[in-house]
Formats: structure tokens, sequence, C-alpha cells
């Protein structure tokens, strides 16, 4: 999930800077926004997964 967050996170940008360079559509950066917040959010989950479950490696990638 997280990889794909980072994905779709990317694609977001690069769309924005193609379409929306002068800044003028709030909700697409309000969506922007969300997905980073959610990124990190799930970042976060994971890593309190792995500390809870003992893996070793990296979780996030």
């Amino acid at each position: 999930m997280w990889v794909l967050l980072r994905k779709v996170i990317s694609a977001r940008k690069l769309h924005h800077r193609h379409f929306h360079s002068l800044e003028i559509d709030y909700g697409h950066e309000v969506y922007l926004s969300k997905l980073v917040s959610r990124e990190k959010a799930t970042g976060r989950a994971l890593e309190t997964l792995k500390r809870r479950t003992g893996m070793t490696g990296c979780v996030r990638s």
C-alpha cells in the first residue's frame, strides 16, 4: 500500500507541474496534500507494525 501511495503521489505531482503550474487549482492542491499525509500515516503504521512484530529488514521501500 505504501509503495502504491508513493507512486500515486509522484504521478500527481508530475501531472500538477504539467497542467496546474499556475497554482490556481486549490482543490488539486488539497487532494495532493491529503495523499502526502496519508503516505506519512501509512509509513508510521508500517514502522509501528515492524516494531511490534519484531520484523527484520526494511518494511518500507
